[in-house]
């Protein structure tokens, strides 16, 4: 077995930098025609980098949105609503302690129907005051409001735990 075989140099210099991956698969290809060993060894090695390297950039969990953690209560009716993590949800947030926030904003409940937003998020500690939630929610009168809430028991486990709640309407 020659030396070359054995030892063989992974030469990444027959794909283009800054080439797409399809432009690197083509590189591939063509050192997959010369025939010889060593383009077959490289092409698998560098073939495998380049699909490790593709799954990890399509796999890649939704960015969260950055907000203030409580222990929200468990709604067995609740579902999916990925929308309140998109970037643009306005999310109001009453802690155990009573605290108001608009996003990660301190505010007070009165300031809330100053809001322009047709929807908001409302999420509230299982701890928070039953009357800090009806202010926050007589503030918010007019809206679209989902009371956000943990997964229910019967909701599928996976990496990413998308936000459950129930919406409803405060009226006037």
């Amino acid at each position: 077995m020659s030396d070359e075989i054995q030892n063989p140099q992974i030469s990444i210099s027959k794909i283009p930098m800054g080439s797409s991956i399809g432009g690197a698969l083509a590189a591939l290809a063509c050192m997959l025609r010369t025939g010889d060993m060593k383009s077959l060894i490289e092409a698998c090695l560098v073939g495998s980098i380049l699909l490790a390297g593709a799954g990890a950039l399509y796999s890649q969990k939704p960015a969260l949105k950055q907000g203030i953690a409580v222990d929200m209560p468990v709604a067995g009716h609740a579902v999916e609503m990925r929308a309140a993590d998109e970037q643009n949800a306005i999310v109001v947030t009453m802690t155990a302690d009573g605290r108001v926030f608009v996003g990660v904003e301190p505010t007070e409940p009165a300031a809330l129907s100053r809001l322009s937003e047709r929807t908001v998020y409302v999420k509230a500690d299982v701890q928070a005051p039953y009357q800090k939630v009806l202010a926050v929610l007589d503030a918010l009168r007019g809206k679209s409001v989902v009371l956000l809430s943990a997964p229910p028991e019967n909701a599928v486990r996976r990496g990413y735990a998308p936000p459950y709640g129930t919406k409803l309407i405060v009226s006037r």
